[in-house]
């Protein structure tokens, strides 16, 4: 998204980013018809961003104390079965999360796949 982020330094919500006004309105009315940052989203996207960070320094533990790929793989599957994944997405390109991915750089390029 490129018209619009999620503000991780609170409040959950869904925020224009940029000067251009075509962008910025297309952000808003985005924001309004899907209606994506009513309370109960907000308060799942916090535990989502809760969980994402538990689960990122918990793989990050693992990858330091050397465990086998193949629980690192499993905890990957695991972070990326999480509900929400528009979060994990805005912590990858977010300075604020910045220091979660100091240790796991390849988390950064996690992607979220169908199932």
């Amino acid at each position: 998204m490129n018209f619009m982020q999620l503000d991780l330094s609170g409040t959950f919500c869904f925020v224009p980013i940029g000067t251009d006004p075509i962008l910025v309105r297309r952000a808003v009315w985005t924001i309004e018809v899907l209606d994506l940052n009513k309370p109960t989203l907000t308060r799942a996207r916090s535990s989502a961003c809760f969980n994402f960070m538990n689960a990122l320094r918990f793989y990050a533990g693992q990858k330091l104390a050397n465990v086998p790929v193949a629980e690192l793989e499993q905890t990957k599957l695991m972070v990326l079965s999480q509900p929400h994944p528009t979060v994990l997405l805005e912590m990858q390109r977010s300075p604020l999360a910045a220091p979660l991915f100091v240790d796991i750089p390849e988390a950064r390029t996690w992607r979220f796949t169908p199932t």
